[in-house]
C-alpha cells in the first residue's frame, strides 16, 4: 500500500511538472510573439510613418514661402494651418516612437558638451509657426556662450514636449517662455513657462504618478496622446535629473529641470 501511494504521488508530481513545463513553453512563445510585434511596431513608426511625416514637415514651410507673396488671405491661412498640423503630427509620431523605444529598453544616454542655446533655438524654431498660428507670443531665452553637459536628443525631446504642451494649453493672446539660464550652484535651468489655465493638484499627481495619463485637448481643440509629460519625466531621469513643476500665483504653469554646466578648463 505504501508503495502504491508513493507511485501515485510520484505520478501526480510528474503530471504537475509536465503541465508547468507546457505553460512555461507557451509563455515563452507568447513573449517571443510580443517582442516580434513590438519590433514591427517600432519599424512602422520609426520608418514607414516617421519618414513621410518628416517630409511633410519639411515641405509645408517651403510651400508657405512659395505662395506667401502672391497668395490670397484664405490661401495663406490654409498653408499656415497645414504647416501647423504637420508640426503637431510630427510631434505625435515622435512621441509614439520614443515611447516604443522606452518600452523596449533601447534608449541610451550619450552626454556631450553642447550649447544650451542650440537646444532652445532648435525647439523654439520648430514650434514658432504653431505658436504664431494660434496667436501665442513665444519668447526664447538662452545665453549663446552657456555650455551644458547633456544628451542632446533626450534634452530636446523633453523641451519639445514641454513647449508643445505650453502652447497647447495657452489661449490666443497668451505667452510662452522657453529659457536656459545659469543657476547659483553651477547648473543650467531649462524651463518652459506659460500663461495658460494651469493644472490642478490632481492632474499634476497623475503626471508624476505611475498610472496612465489621460489625453486632454488643448484650448483650440488640439489632440494629444497623453504621453508627453510622462516621457519628459522618464527622459529627465535618464539625463540624471528630475522634472519639476509649479503653478505660479500669477497663473499658468512652469516646468523645469536642472543640468550640470560644462566649465571650460583654465
Amino acid at each position: 500500500g505504501g508503495l502504491l501511494l508513493l507511485l501515485l504521488g510520484g505520478g501526480a508530481l510528474l503530471g504537475l511538472l509536465l503541465r508547468s513545463r507546457r505553460r512555461l513553453q507557451a509563455s515563452e512563445a507568447a513573449l517571443r510573439r510580443a517582442n516580434a510585434t513590438q519590433q514591427q511596431l517600432m519599424h512602422i513608426i520609426g520608418h514607414d510613418l516617421r519618414g513621410p511625416v518628416a517630409m511633410f514637415q519639411q515641405i509645408t514651410p517651403l510651400l508657405q514661402a512659395a505662395v506667401a507673396p502672391a497668395a490670397s488671405a484664405d490661401a495663406d491661412d490654409l498653408v499656415r494651418a497645414l504647416d501647423s498640423s504637420a508640426q503637431q503630427l510630427g510631434a505625435l509620431v515622435d512621441n509614439l516612437f520614443d515611447w516604443a523605444r522606452m518600452q523596449g529598453g533601447q534608449l541610451r544616454y550619450a552626454p556631450q558638451r553642447l550649447r544650451a542655446a542650440t537646444a532652445v533655438l532648435s525647439v523654439g524654431q520648430l514650434y514658432e509657426p504653431v505658436a504664431r498660428r494660434k496667436g501665442v507670443a513665444l519668447e526664447l531665452v538662452a545665453d549663446e556662450h552657456l555650455l551644458v553637459w547633456a544628451d542632446l536628443d533626450l534634452l530636446t525631446t523633453v523641451l519639445r514636449n514641454l513647449l508643445a504642451n505650453a502652447i497647447k494649453f495657452t489661449p490666443a493672446g497668451g505667452r510662452v517662455r522657453l529659457a536656459a539660464e545659469s543657476t547659483a550652484d553651477a547648473g543650467v535651468a531649462f524651463s518652459v513657462a506659460d500663461t495658460g489655465g494651469g493644472m490642478s493638484a490632481a492632474a499634476l499627481a497623475a503626471v508624476f504618478g505611475a498610472g496612465p495619463v489621460a489625453s486632454v485637448p488643448g484650448t483650440a481643440g488640439e489632440p494629444g496622446t497623453g504621453l508627453g509629460l510622462r516621457l519628459c519625466q522618464h527622459f529627465a531621469g535618464l539625463l540624471g535629473t528630475k522634472l519639476h513643476a509649479e503653478a505660479p500665483a500669477t497663473g499658468g504653469m512652469r516646468f523645469w529641470l536642472l543640468l550640470p554646466k560644462f566649465a571650460v578648463a583654465g
